[in-house]
């Protein structure tokens, strides 16, 4: 039992050394290290290819380990410590997270490109009571958004199928099998032939915000210099 307290107490002492090294060394103006990133999948390709290639260029002393898994995860891990920044959905909770958004969004609705939606840009949520959905796993606080806009709107979706990959969900739109959501913002991915994205009414936000643990003494430099990295990237533009 000693030896299990020690070796835990230990690994969190090295950590703590690690860290306050890395801190010191960043006040000289060295910034170095690991950052320890959690994504959910896509949102990477979408959102931070660039951001990486920019930091690597900045900061080309601190490896950077990137970890996927959906919002849920991601916000839990960097909550007990896991990974040092994450990606998740508005909102969270402001008394366990600081944060920054970083993209503002809204869901639309994917559709095969039959007849029945033809001649339609737009459908009012309400009218979806009784489709079949297929769906993001509970994973992702994507699906539980569009889960409790319906709920608002009166209706519990029917969802017949599930998959944490959105390809995998377009293909069975395609197929079929029910339509589904996703953030306008992945529009390059669907083959208009096949599917086509309406907008929904009333609109569904979809934000995205980057999370760092609040309460921390002094943040990371890694952390900070990847949320100014972030910002001068992806809102300079904005």
């Amino acid at each position: 039992e000693a030896g299990r307290l020690t070796f835990t107490k230990g690994l969190n002492i090295l950590e703590g050394m690690s860290s306050l090294r890395a801190d010191v060394e960043a006040l000289k103006g060295d910034v170095w290290g690991t950052l320890r990133l959690g994504i959910p999948p896509r949102v990477g390709a979408a959102f931070f290819a660039r951001v990486l290639g920019d930091f690597r260029r900045r900061y080309p002393l601190v490896d950077v380990s990137v970890v996927e898994f959906g919002g849920k995860k991601i916000r839990d891990m960097v909550l007990s410590g896991h990974v040092d920044i994450g990606v998740t959905l508005t909102p969270y909770d402001a008394s366990l997270f600081e944060g920054m958004v970083f993209a503002n969004e809204e869901l639309a609705l994917v559709v095969p490109a039959e007849a029945k939606w033809q001649g339609r840009d737009a459908v009012d949520l309400r009218d979806l009571a009784d489709e079949a959905f297929v769906t993001l796993t509970e994973d992702y606080l994507t699906g539980d958004r569009f889960r409790e806009a319906c709920r608002v709107h009166g209706f519990v979706p029917r969802e017949v199928g599930h998959s944490g990959q959105l390809d995998f969900l377009i293909a069975m739109v395609e197929a079929g099998i029910g339509i589904t959501f996703m953030p306008k913002g992945c529009k390059p991915m669907i083959r208009p032939h096949r599917v086509r994205l309406l907008s929904l009414s009333p609109t569904i936000n979809w934000q995205l915000a980057l999370i760092w643990r609040r309460g921390d003494c002094v943040v990371p430099a890694a952390v900070s210099a990847w949320v100014g990295v972030t910002r001068d990237v992806l809102l300079s533009a904005s």
